[in-house]
């Protein structure tokens, strides 16, 4: 089968991997001009490490893991006020199957697994989709081509959604903020060289850790009205500004040393609703489809265990699309949709609109943490392991 995937993303590479291991023929195109090296941490847990430890690629990933060993908490005068341990946390609440993980880096993980059979054409996007019978033809700016099937893997601004299905079958539920994550060239001398920091206060929080060769990474997260009118650099830069400089901690030394070049990630947070994810030859996979959003805290990981599932069911009846396709929705949006539950609940754990609310959130987490109520945390942020088969 003769298959297209649009976006070389997580879960665009995953299903690349897959349905070429299963003997498709598979071309994957990307908008942007190669995989973004940076982006921010991930916590890789349930099913999309299940999924990678099926594909062999743990190993891999151990490689490129950051040694996070505390999670730090301090308030805007830089007073710590709950200082954990990492190590335990991931055998209390994830059972020691867990990796921080830069995005960037994942996918470029994935991107050296494939083979040079898989062609990767940056710099192209999908302009129109034309069904034509057991075939359809992608038009894109580059050309046009025919194909068997097209895997719509292009993240929550998804551009294969929109030119395949009618607006009424999507629902954007906004959470009611905006996120940001750049990576800065110098480390902040002020910063623990083992730990994830975060500094809370009413309606926002920032939090900086140290990556490989002397860098900090960087995170926000802050109250937003209505959604971003650009995600481009310059309108990032404003509105951290805007929202973050003189509220203590070392936030205007992080902000000073936003870059004036490389990767920045700038958007609202949101989460994607989409009725149906398969309409004749097109189907949707990743955020593209159900975006649980960052605060579910398990975007990559349900992109990777979707993916995987979608060419597993393809390759049980790839002469028999519809009910291939109805069994990957069966089998993952159960996942989804706890998942984007938890999000939800998630968003007052992230940004406390009081300072009590802040206080009471960091003595819960030490508490948490510290003794077997750790699995209750596990159930609150939605955590979920999958049958693969």
């Amino acid at each position: 089968m003769r298959v297209l995937i649009v976006g070389a993303g997580i879960a665009g590479l995953t299903a690349a991997l897959e349905l070429r291991g299963g003997g498709h023929e598979v071309t994957v195109i990307e908008r942007l001009p190669e995989i973004p090296p940076g982006g921010y941490m991930l916590d890789f847990y349930g099913p999309g490490y299940d999924v990678a430890e099926r594909l062999s690629l743990l190993s891999t990933l151990e490689g490129i893991r950051h040694p996070i060993n505390r999670i730090v908490l301090v308030d805007g005068r830089g007073h710590v006020t709950t200082d954990v341990s990492y190590p335990r946390l991931r055998r209390g609440l994830f059972r020691d199957r867990h990796l921080n993980l830069m995005r960037g880096e994942l996918a470029r993980a994935l991107r050296d697994r494939l083979d040079r059979e898989v062609m990767i054409r940056f710099g192209t996007w999908p302009t129109a989709l034309d069904p034509e019978g057991d075939r359809i033809t992608v038009r894109t700016n580059e050309g046009a081509a025919s194909y068997d099937l097209v895997v719509g893997a292009d993240g929550a601004h998804s551009r294969i959604r929109d030119l395949a299905f009618l607006a009424g079958e999507t629902s954007i539920v906004r959470l009611g903020c905006h996120t940001a994550a750049y990576i800065a060239e110098d480390a902040a001398p002020e910063l623990l060289t083992d730990a994830f920091v975060q500094m809370s206060a009413p309606g926002l929080s920032a939090a900086a850790y140290p990556i490989r060769d002397g860098r900090t990474a960087t995170f926000f997260l802050h109250d937003a009205k209505g959604a971003l009118a650009e995600r481009g650099r310059e309108a990032c830069r404003r509105e951290l500004d805007a929202t973050y400089r003189g509220h203590g901690w070392i936030l205007d030394k992080l902000l000073d040393a936003f870059p004036a070049e490389g990767s920045v990630f700038f958007d609202d947070v949101f989460q994607v609703d989409v009725a149906h994810w398969s309409g004749g030859r097109v189907v949707l996979v990743g955020d593209a489809a159900w975006c649980v959003s960052l605060l579910a805290g398990q975007g990559a990981s349900l992109a990777m265990y979707g993916a995987y599932v979608l060419a597993q069911e393809i390759s049980r009846s790839p002469a028999d699309l519809t009910p291939a396709l109805e069994r990957y929705e069966a089998r993952v949006r159960p996942l989804v949709t706890k998942a984007q539950h938890a999000g939800r609940r998630a968003r007052s754990w992230f940004l406390p609109k009081t300072q009590w609310g802040r206080r009471v959130r960091d003595q819960l987490t030490d508490l948490v943490v510290k003794t077997p109520a750790a699995r209750l945390l596990g159930r609150f942020l939605g955590g979920s392991h999958a049958q693969l088969d």
